[in-house]
Protein backbone atom coordinates (compact mmCIF):
# COMPACT_ATOMS: atom_id res chain seq x y z
CA UNK A 1 0.00 0.00 0.00
CA UNK A 2 1.44 3.32 -1.07
CA UNK A 3 2.29 6.09 1.98
CA UNK A 4 -0.85 8.71 1.60
CA UNK A 5 0.90 11.61 -0.32
CA UNK A 6 -1.03 14.84 -0.54
CA UNK A 7 -0.53 18.04 -2.07
CA UNK A 8 2.17 20.08 -0.96
CA UNK A 9 4.15 17.67 0.83
CA UNK A 10 7.91 17.00 -0.37
CA UNK A 11 9.30 13.69 -1.56
CA UNK A 12 12.89 12.47 -1.95
CA UNK A 13 15.93 12.49 -0.02
CA UNK A 14 17.56 15.15 2.13
CA UNK A 15 19.54 16.31 -0.49
CA UNK A 16 16.93 16.41 -3.11
CA UNK A 17 13.35 17.98 -2.45
CA UNK A 18 9.94 17.55 -4.79
CA UNK A 19 6.60 18.81 -3.86
CA UNK A 20 3.82 17.54 -4.65
CA UNK A 21 1.08 19.85 -6.75
CA UNK A 22 -2.67 18.49 -7.65
CA UNK A 23 -3.88 15.05 -7.43
CA UNK A 24 -1.99 11.55 -8.67
CA UNK A 25 -2.89 9.77 -11.50
CA UNK A 26 -2.81 6.47 -11.40
CA UNK A 27 -0.75 4.29 -13.95
CA UNK A 28 0.57 1.31 -14.90
CA UNK A 29 3.85 1.53 -12.69
CA UNK A 30 1.98 3.72 -10.09
CA UNK A 31 0.82 6.83 -9.78
CA UNK A 32 1.85 9.90 -12.14
CA UNK A 33 2.56 13.19 -9.64
CA UNK A 34 2.84 16.85 -11.20
CA UNK A 35 5.78 18.46 -8.77
CA UNK A 36 8.24 21.59 -8.31
CA UNK A 37 11.91 20.52 -8.18
CA UNK A 38 12.61 22.52 -4.75
CA UNK A 39 15.97 21.64 -4.95
CA UNK A 40 17.22 24.55 -7.37
CA UNK A 41 17.54 27.97 -6.98
CA UNK A 42 14.32 28.30 -8.75
CA UNK A 43 11.67 25.86 -8.69
CA UNK A 44 11.65 23.95 -11.89
CA UNK A 45 8.19 21.98 -13.26
CA UNK A 46 8.80 18.14 -13.24
CA UNK A 47 6.76 14.94 -13.69
CA UNK A 48 7.40 11.78 -11.16
CA UNK A 49 6.36 8.39 -11.67
CA UNK A 50 6.05 6.71 -7.86
CA UNK A 51 6.28 3.41 -8.28
CA UNK A 52 3.56 0.75 -7.03
CA UNK A 53 5.29 -0.86 -3.89
CA UNK A 54 4.66 -4.12 -4.72
CA UNK A 55 7.69 -3.58 -7.17
CA UNK A 56 10.22 -3.24 -4.49
CA UNK A 57 9.31 -6.79 -3.66
CA UNK A 58 10.59 -8.10 -6.92
CA UNK A 59 14.27 -7.84 -6.97
CA UNK A 60 14.67 -8.67 -10.87
CA UNK A 61 12.78 -5.48 -11.24
CA UNK A 62 14.20 -3.36 -9.25
CA UNK A 63 17.56 -4.17 -11.31
CA UNK A 64 16.09 -3.44 -14.71
CA UNK A 65 14.47 -0.46 -13.26
CA UNK A 66 17.65 1.18 -12.71
CA UNK A 67 19.62 0.13 -15.73
CA UNK A 68 16.72 1.64 -17.54
CA UNK A 69 16.57 4.64 -15.74
CA UNK A 70 20.65 5.21 -16.34
CA UNK A 71 20.72 4.25 -19.73
CA UNK A 72 17.82 6.82 -20.78
CA UNK A 73 19.59 9.52 -19.19
CA UNK A 74 21.55 9.66 -21.94
CA UNK A 75 19.18 10.47 -24.72
CA UNK A 76 18.51 14.32 -26.01
CA UNK A 77 15.51 14.22 -28.58
CA UNK A 78 13.13 17.38 -28.59
CA UNK A 79 10.35 14.19 -28.51
CA UNK A 80 11.75 11.85 -25.81
CA UNK A 81 11.03 13.01 -22.16
CA UNK A 82 14.39 13.84 -20.35
CA UNK A 83 15.28 11.59 -17.53
CA UNK A 84 15.94 13.11 -14.42
CA UNK A 85 16.71 10.09 -12.31
CA UNK A 86 15.39 7.72 -9.42
CA UNK A 87 15.32 9.04 -5.90
CA UNK A 88 14.06 7.11 -2.64
CA UNK A 89 11.72 8.77 -0.28
CA UNK A 90 11.28 8.12 3.01
CA UNK A 91 9.90 4.76 3.67
CA UNK A 92 10.93 2.64 1.34
CA UNK A 93 9.04 4.62 -1.65
CA UNK A 94 10.63 4.72 -4.90
CA UNK A 95 10.44 6.96 -7.57
CA UNK A 96 11.72 9.03 -10.70
CA UNK A 97 11.76 12.30 -12.47
CA UNK A 98 11.25 13.19 -15.68
CA UNK A 99 10.74 16.10 -17.71
CA UNK A 100 7.19 18.09 -16.73
CA UNK A 101 4.35 16.38 -19.24
CA UNK A 102 0.78 18.24 -19.01
CA UNK A 103 -0.77 14.54 -18.37
CA UNK A 104 -3.17 14.05 -21.52
CA UNK A 105 -2.21 10.66 -22.70
CA UNK A 106 -1.96 9.04 -26.36
CA UNK A 107 -4.10 6.50 -24.33
CA UNK A 108 -6.71 9.14 -23.21
CA UNK A 109 -6.38 10.25 -26.65
CA UNK A 110 -7.83 7.12 -28.11
CA UNK A 111 -10.29 6.40 -25.96
CA UNK A 112 -11.98 9.59 -26.68
CA UNK A 113 -11.42 9.23 -30.61
CA UNK A 114 -14.97 8.46 -31.06
CA UNK A 115 -16.23 11.30 -29.30
CA UNK A 116 -13.63 14.43 -30.40
CA UNK A 117 -12.14 12.76 -33.17
CA UNK A 118 -8.61 14.53 -34.79
CA UNK A 119 -8.15 14.91 -38.19
CA UNK A 120 -5.68 12.94 -40.43
CA UNK A 121 -2.92 15.83 -40.17
CA UNK A 122 -2.68 15.84 -36.42
CA UNK A 123 -2.80 11.86 -36.58
CA UNK A 124 0.39 12.29 -38.98
CA UNK A 125 2.12 14.81 -36.73
CA UNK A 126 1.61 12.82 -33.96
CA UNK A 127 2.51 9.46 -35.02
CA UNK A 128 5.78 11.24 -36.88
CA UNK A 129 7.15 12.28 -33.87
CA UNK A 130 6.29 9.20 -31.77
CA UNK A 131 7.99 7.52 -34.48
CA UNK A 132 11.11 9.67 -34.54
CA UNK A 133 11.24 9.19 -30.64
CA UNK A 134 10.90 5.49 -30.82
CA UNK A 135 13.76 5.29 -33.53
CA UNK A 136 16.09 7.62 -31.26
CA UNK A 137 15.85 5.22 -27.90
CA UNK A 138 16.00 2.12 -30.07
CA UNK A 139 19.37 3.51 -31.48
CA UNK A 140 20.74 3.93 -27.92
CA UNK A 141 19.52 1.14 -26.42
CA UNK A 142 20.61 -1.21 -29.20
CA UNK A 143 17.44 -3.15 -29.33
CA UNK A 144 14.31 -2.11 -30.35
CA UNK A 145 11.16 -1.33 -28.37
CA UNK A 146 8.61 -4.15 -29.02
CA UNK A 147 5.62 -2.77 -27.60
CA UNK A 148 3.96 0.68 -26.75
CA UNK A 149 2.43 1.34 -23.72
CA UNK A 150 0.24 4.80 -24.81
CA UNK A 151 -0.16 5.58 -21.00
CA UNK A 152 3.21 6.72 -21.36
CA UNK A 153 3.24 8.13 -24.64
CA UNK A 154 2.22 11.96 -23.80
CA UNK A 155 1.11 14.87 -25.72
CA UNK A 156 1.88 18.42 -24.61
CA UNK A 157 0.31 21.96 -26.58
CA UNK A 158 3.66 22.57 -26.80
CA UNK A 159 6.57 20.69 -28.24
CA UNK A 160 4.15 18.06 -29.56
CA UNK A 161 5.06 14.31 -28.33
CA UNK A 162 7.23 13.45 -25.14
CA UNK A 163 7.58 9.95 -24.73
CA UNK A 164 9.06 8.56 -21.66
CA UNK A 165 12.06 6.29 -22.79
CA UNK A 166 11.49 3.06 -20.54
CA UNK A 167 10.80 -0.53 -22.35
CA UNK A 168 7.52 -1.80 -20.51
CA UNK A 169 8.23 -5.44 -22.37
CA UNK A 170 12.06 -5.55 -21.36
CA UNK A 171 10.31 -4.76 -17.76
CA UNK A 172 7.68 -7.57 -17.87
CA UNK A 173 7.87 -9.97 -20.62
CA UNK A 174 9.01 -12.21 -18.34
CA UNK A 175 7.71 -11.12 -14.75
CA UNK A 176 5.88 -13.13 -12.22
CA UNK A 177 3.43 -11.94 -9.58
CA UNK A 178 2.97 -8.23 -11.00
CA UNK A 179 0.13 -6.46 -11.73
CA UNK A 180 -2.13 -7.03 -14.77
CA UNK A 181 -2.35 -3.73 -15.13
CA UNK A 182 1.33 -3.77 -16.43
CA UNK A 183 0.56 -5.70 -19.25
CA UNK A 184 -1.45 -3.21 -21.29
CA UNK A 185 1.85 -2.72 -23.70
CA UNK A 186 1.07 -6.27 -25.21
CA UNK A 187 -1.98 -4.48 -27.09
CA UNK A 188 0.34 -2.96 -29.17
CA UNK A 189 3.07 -5.81 -29.64
CA UNK A 190 3.38 -7.88 -32.87
CA UNK A 191 2.90 -11.80 -32.28
CA UNK A 192 6.58 -12.44 -32.31
CA UNK A 193 7.09 -9.32 -29.66
CA UNK A 194 4.43 -11.56 -27.39
CA UNK A 195 7.15 -14.38 -27.55
CA UNK A 196 9.94 -15.13 -26.57
CA UNK A 197 11.41 -15.20 -30.19
CA UNK A 198 14.15 -11.95 -31.04
CA UNK A 199 12.64 -9.17 -32.22
CA UNK A 200 13.98 -6.54 -34.64
CA UNK A 201 12.49 -2.81 -35.65
CA UNK A 202 9.79 -4.17 -37.79
CA UNK A 203 8.20 -4.78 -34.71
CA UNK A 204 8.14 -1.15 -33.99
CA UNK A 205 6.52 -0.55 -36.62
CA UNK A 206 3.74 -2.85 -35.71
CA UNK A 207 3.17 -0.86 -32.43
CA UNK A 208 3.38 2.89 -34.07
CA UNK A 209 0.62 1.04 -36.96
CA UNK A 210 -0.96 -0.17 -34.10
CA UNK A 211 -1.62 3.88 -32.43
CA UNK A 212 -2.46 4.74 -35.68
CA UNK A 213 -5.41 2.35 -36.27
CA UNK A 214 -6.84 2.78 -32.96
CA UNK A 215 -6.86 6.57 -33.22
CA UNK A 216 -8.45 6.10 -36.38
CA UNK A 217 -11.79 4.74 -34.87
CA UNK A 218 -10.35 0.68 -34.68
CA UNK A 219 -11.13 -1.59 -31.14
CA UNK A 220 -8.33 -2.36 -29.29
CA UNK A 221 -6.13 -5.46 -29.54
CA UNK A 222 -6.65 -7.23 -26.30
CA UNK A 223 -3.54 -7.63 -24.05
CA UNK A 224 -4.03 -11.25 -23.15
CA UNK A 225 -4.16 -12.27 -26.38
CA UNK A 226 -1.50 -15.17 -27.03
CA UNK A 227 1.40 -14.89 -30.44
CA UNK A 228 -1.09 -17.27 -32.03
CA UNK A 229 -4.48 -14.73 -31.28
CA UNK A 230 -2.36 -12.09 -32.30
CA UNK A 231 -1.38 -13.63 -35.69
CA UNK A 232 -5.42 -14.19 -36.50
CA UNK A 233 -6.36 -10.72 -35.48
CA UNK A 234 -9.09 -9.47 -37.74
CA UNK A 235 -8.89 -5.74 -38.94
CA UNK A 236 -11.70 -3.40 -39.44
CA UNK A 237 -11.44 -1.00 -42.24
CA UNK A 238 -11.13 2.64 -41.24
CA UNK A 239 -14.24 4.94 -42.60
CA UNK A 240 -11.51 7.85 -43.35
CA UNK A 241 -8.92 6.32 -45.30
CA UNK A 242 -7.61 5.34 -48.82
CA UNK A 243 -7.58 1.90 -50.41
CA UNK A 244 -3.44 2.59 -50.74
CA UNK A 245 -3.50 3.47 -46.68
CA UNK A 246 -5.92 0.59 -46.10
CA UNK A 247 -3.43 -1.82 -47.94
CA UNK A 248 -0.30 -0.09 -45.89
CA UNK A 249 -2.01 -0.56 -42.38
CA UNK A 250 -2.92 -4.30 -43.09
CA UNK A 251 0.82 -4.51 -44.07
CA UNK A 252 2.23 -3.25 -41.15
CA UNK A 253 -0.11 -5.11 -38.72
CA UNK A 254 0.59 -8.13 -40.48
CA UNK A 255 1.82 -10.98 -38.49
CA UNK A 256 4.37 -12.26 -40.43
CA UNK A 257 7.68 -9.91 -39.93
CA UNK A 258 8.98 -10.14 -42.90
CA UNK A 259 5.38 -8.40 -44.78
CA UNK A 260 6.05 -6.13 -42.28
CA UNK A 261 7.89 -2.01 -43.05
CA UNK A 262 11.44 -2.72 -41.72
CA UNK A 263 10.64 0.34 -39.28
CA UNK A 264 8.55 2.75 -37.75
CA UNK A 265 9.70 5.78 -40.09
CA UNK A 266 9.13 3.39 -43.43
CA UNK A 267 4.85 3.06 -42.09
CA UNK A 268 4.58 6.71 -41.92
CA UNK A 269 6.53 7.79 -44.79
CA UNK A 270 4.06 5.02 -46.98
CA UNK A 271 0.85 5.66 -45.15
CA UNK A 272 0.68 9.21 -45.67
CA UNK A 273 2.95 9.74 -48.62
CA UNK A 274 -0.83 11.32 -50.23
CA UNK A 275 -0.57 14.03 -47.50
CA UNK A 276 0.87 17.10 -48.34
CA UNK A 277 3.24 19.09 -46.33
CA UNK A 278 4.74 16.03 -44.32
CA UNK A 279 5.86 16.33 -40.84
CA UNK A 280 8.74 14.52 -41.33
CA UNK A 281 10.31 17.10 -43.18
CA UNK A 282 9.27 19.68 -40.85
CA UNK A 283 10.08 20.91 -37.22
CA UNK A 284 6.59 21.82 -37.01
CA UNK A 285 4.50 20.67 -34.10
CA UNK A 286 1.46 18.71 -35.13
CA UNK A 287 -1.72 21.13 -34.62
CA UNK A 288 -3.18 21.56 -31.01
CA UNK A 289 -5.02 18.90 -30.04
CA UNK A 290 -8.42 19.70 -28.01
CA UNK A 291 -10.60 16.57 -26.76
CA UNK A 292 -13.75 18.66 -25.75
CA UNK A 293 -13.41 21.58 -28.05
CA UNK A 294 -17.56 22.53 -27.25
CA UNK A 295 -16.31 23.04 -23.59
CA UNK A 296 -13.56 25.31 -23.93
CA UNK A 297 -15.92 28.36 -25.25
CA UNK A 298 -18.62 29.74 -23.11
CA UNK A 299 -20.40 31.83 -26.39
CA UNK A 300 -22.07 29.24 -29.00
CA UNK A 301 -20.28 30.34 -32.35
CA UNK A 302 -18.56 29.15 -35.27
CA UNK A 303 -14.83 27.74 -35.25
CA UNK A 304 -12.52 29.53 -38.07
CA UNK A 305 -9.37 28.22 -39.40
CA UNK A 306 -6.96 28.79 -42.05
CA UNK A 307 -3.46 28.75 -42.71
CA UNK A 308 -0.26 31.73 -42.50
CA UNK A 309 2.55 29.95 -44.20
CA UNK A 310 2.89 26.99 -42.23
CA UNK A 311 1.20 28.87 -38.93
CA UNK A 312 -2.48 28.04 -38.60
CA UNK A 313 -4.67 30.63 -37.35
CA UNK A 314 -7.68 29.48 -35.49
CA UNK A 315 -10.78 31.48 -33.83
CA UNK A 316 -14.25 31.37 -32.71
CA UNK A 317 -17.00 34.04 -34.30
CA UNK A 318 -20.29 34.05 -32.18
CA UNK A 319 -22.75 33.13 -33.69
CA UNK A 320 -24.11 37.23 -33.46
CA UNK A 321 -21.07 38.77 -34.98
CA UNK A 322 -21.67 36.79 -38.46
CA UNK A 323 -24.96 37.97 -39.50
CA UNK A 324 -23.12 41.82 -38.95
CA UNK A 325 -20.14 40.52 -40.74
CA UNK A 326 -21.96 39.22 -43.86
CA UNK A 327 -23.74 42.26 -43.97
CA UNK A 328 -21.00 44.85 -43.87
CA UNK A 329 -19.29 42.08 -46.39
CA UNK A 330 -22.28 42.53 -48.84
CA UNK A 331 -21.95 46.35 -48.41
CA UNK A 332 -18.40 46.50 -49.28
CA UNK A 333 -18.94 44.07 -52.52
CA UNK A 334 -21.89 46.57 -53.65
CA UNK A 335 -20.05 49.63 -53.35
CA UNK A 336 -17.00 48.20 -55.07
CA UNK A 337 -19.61 47.09 -58.23
CA UNK A 338 -20.97 50.74 -57.93
CA UNK A 339 -17.63 52.61 -58.30
CA UNK A 340 -16.80 50.08 -61.45
CA UNK A 341 -20.06 50.81 -63.06
CA UNK A 342 -19.80 54.68 -62.58
CA UNK A 343 -16.54 54.97 -64.33
CA UNK A 344 -17.38 53.04 -67.49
Amino acid sequence: MYKKLTEGEQVGPDHHKFQLRGTAVECSLGQLWQADDVSTTTPVDVSLIMLDPIFLQNKPFLANFKKQIVRSKGISHPHVADIYGYFIHKGGLLFFAFEAVEGLSLDQLIASSNKNRINIKQIQGLLTQLSAAIISCSKHWHLPLGGIDNQFVFVNKKGGVKFLPISMREFFHEAENVPSSVYSYKSSCSPQALDNASIDASSDSYAVAYSAYCLLGGEKFPSTDTQEQRDEVKLSRPSEISDQQWDHLQQALSGDSKKRFANAADFIKSFFASEKNDPAESSEPPAEITLDSSANSATAGTQISFNLGKKAINFRLPFFVIPSLLLVLGIGVWLHLRGIFQRR
